[in-house]
């Protein structure tokens, strides 16, 4: 986020009147953690200023008081300095300045890590994931939908214990498709994190996991790899993406080196951000695949936060696609569209098995091929679409879903993709996915 420049005197009262050469100054960011940065970067005296965390709390605070001065943090998905300008404009307040701090789509930026030879993490590209430029907004603000509401709520509380206990770990388990990647990053980008990366590690691996004698070479050598992206990762935030996948050698190294390198979760820690890592189901069921090693449990333990499945809110599903289709348009900068209510049908009699990731796939590609601002039932298509706009992740992901719903029958899933056989082939040896895939 920018900083601000020097301003003139303000107000030693506290109940926004004024007196002469004096004006209070409000302040609005989006989160806590984003408003202690933005009060500590500027050269206020204390008492002069108002600051809020919540929108609506700031919009009335300036139609009641009188400010000279406004701050705001503002993004392309929610842009609450436009609001804050009309709240001060209906009040015809003598506003003196506005400073609006806009935070770019380059925070939303992950730098990913994936599997080689299934064993080896290598660095591979940068990638913005879609949804989470969606969703950033609907968590900025109380959401009326109970599966944003209970995330809102672990997340405030999870911030309040890391930061009271001086922690490094935090454990997501949740479903394949319950938006623990996006979760992860927005906790990242709504932190004072922010400024620094997010590094993504893929834990899971397109080919069969081959055995490895984990010798001393092989040990140093995954070491090493691991040196270099919690040094990418120092000062922001390194996300394991269901660790759960990674053998139980590999994670006992992990762990090993989060404990005796890293000393996280102590006074000597030398880690200087958060690692979060994700499991697909609780780390101490002992299921077939599932399995974590009890080196792994120990440091992860301590914080952790269950992502509910969408079949645990199926009666938030109407008033969630709504909101996810506002805010999707909103970050493309485009008309808000709107569904019609035998869409909206489609949407509500569905089971949504693949979660929080399948809704948004399906909204994304019904904006994509709908001209006009109504989205019509035909346009909601369940099967796995690759769109032009998709990231190496999101291509990867529908075609590894379009192989495994058609048991690996290649010409099926062609058909289900709407693509040639030849071009299926194509795309699996682009990327990466072995011919037996299924």
């Amino acid at each position: 986020m920018k900083k601000f420049s020097v301003f003139q005197k303000m107000n030693d009262n506290h109940k926004n009147t004024t007196k002469e050469g004096y004006k209070r100054v409000l302040i609005y960011c989006s989160s806590k953690d984003q408003l202690e940065e933005t009060i500590s970067s500027l050269p206020i005296i204390d008492g002069y200023w108002d600051a809020f965390d919540n929108l609506q709390k700031a919009i009335d605070a300036i139609k009641k008081g009188d400010y000279g001065i406004v701050f705001c943090e503002s993004t392309p998905m929610n842009p609450a300095d436009r609001d804050l300008v009309l709240a001060a404009h209906a009040k015809a307040t003598h506003i003196q300045s506005f400073y609006s701090s806009r935070l770019t789509r380059n925070d939303v930026i992950a730098s990913m890590w994936d599997l080689e030879d299934g064993y080896y993490f290598r660095y591979s590209r940068e990638e913005q994931d879609a949804m989470t430029v969606a969703l950033y907004s609907m968590f900025t603000e109380p959401s009326h939908i109970k599966w944003f509401s209970h995330m809102q709520g672990e997340f405030h509380a999870m911030r309040e214990k890391v930061a009271r206990e001086k922690t490094q770990t935090v454990l997501l388990t949740g479903a394949s498709g319950t938006a623990k990647y996006t979760l992860a990053q927005i906790a990242h980008i709504r932190s004072m994190r922010r400024n620094n990366r997010f590094v993504f590690a893929n834990c899971k691996t397109l080919a069969p996991l081959k055995v490895i004698k984990w010798g001393a070479s092989e040990k140093s050598h995954f070491t090493r790899i691991l040196r270099s992206m919690t040094n990418q990762a120092q000062g922001g935030t390194l996300y394991l993406h269901e660790i759960d996948h990674l053998d139980i050698e590999a994670q006992e190294l992990i762990a090993d080196f989060l404990n005796n390198e890293l000393k996280v979760n102590t006074d000597k820690n030398l880690f200087n951000g958060i690692i979060i890592c994700s499991t697909r189901v609780s780390i101490e069921d002992r299921l077939p695949g599932h399995i974590c090693s009890p080196k792994l449990i120990q440091v992860l333990r301590r914080n952790v936060i269950k992502v509910p499945s969408l079949t645990e809110y199926h009666e938030d599903i109407e008033l969630l696609a709504i909101e996810i289709l506002k805010n999707y348009c909103v970050s493309l900068n485009i008309p808000e569209k709107v569904f019609t209510k035998a869409a909206l049908k489609v949407i509500c009699d569905h089971i949504w098995t693949r979660n929080l990731r399948e809704l948004f796939d399906v909204i994304k590609h019904a904006v994509l091929i709908s001209p006009n601002k109504r989205i019509a039932a035909d346009a909601i298509i369940m099967h796995p679409v690759v769109d032009a706009t998709d990231t190496h992740s999101d291509k990867l992901r529908k075609v590894r879903q379009a192989l495994r719903d058609c048991k690996g029958n290649k010409r099926k899933a062609a058909k289900e993709l709407h693509i040639a056989p030849k071009t299926l082939y194509a795309w699996m040896r682009d990327l990466g996915i072995p011919l037996d895939y299924k």
